[in-house]
């Protein structure tokens, strides 16, 4: 069931642990310095905050208006295309981002730092936008939310490599590739 977010957005949407402290330090950069440049180009857009356990700083970045801290959310992939552009503002942290293959098994465009996008074969402005500075960061988020086709663009091409590289028919083919050429010696 594959049903595209809306092409034209106005908003942004972050879920994960709120209590992470990559996380937290990501979207109090993202509201405090992000945010005000976006809201002066787009006015009306808002940033959705959505996950479990909003520490006291991300709580304290809900003003209502342009930003909703919403805290856990029942269904991630209707929260994520309900809310438009996913951002993952991260600076610090390792591994794989589950957050980012989400929004691509949503269909959802995204805006990542590179730290964000870590790890993944994903190429800036056909799987997602990356940008690590503030300003290009905001206009990467503006330029998405103006051109609808590059919005949906993104998201089918987010959708596509989820399903040719992260599917489990894909993990499963991989593993038997992996034990069929290195068999195990008898002991």
């Amino acid at each position: 069931d594959v049903r595209e977010p809306s092409a034209r957005s106005r908003e942004l949407c972050f879920l994960g642990s709120l209590d992470w402290l990559p996380n937290i330090d990501g979207l109090r950069w993202f509201v405090e310095r992000v945010m005000p440049l976006i809201r002066a180009e787009v006015p009306e857009a808002v940033l959705h905050i959505g996950g479990r356990a909003p520490s006291y700083d991300v709580s304290a970045l809900h003003n209502g208006s342009s930003v909703i801290v919403h805290g856990p959310v029942e269904n991630a992939t209707e929260f994520r295309r309900a809310h438009g552009i996913n951002i993952v503002p991260l600076f610090s942290g390792s591994g794989v981002r589950i957050k980012i293959l989400e929004a691509f098994a949503a269909q959802c465009p995204i805006v990542s730092t590179t730290l964000g996008a870590e790890g993944l074969p994903v190429t800036h402005d056909h799987h997602l936008m990356i940008a690590d500075d503030v300003q290009p960061f905001a206009q990467a988020c503006i330029d998405v939310m103006h051109d609808g086709a590059h919005a949906l663009r993104l998201g089918r091409a987010g959708r596509e490599l989820v399903a040719a590289s992260f599917s489990w028919q894909t993990a499963v083919a991989s593993m038997v590739d992996f034990v069929g050429s290195n068999p195990v010696a008898p002991t």
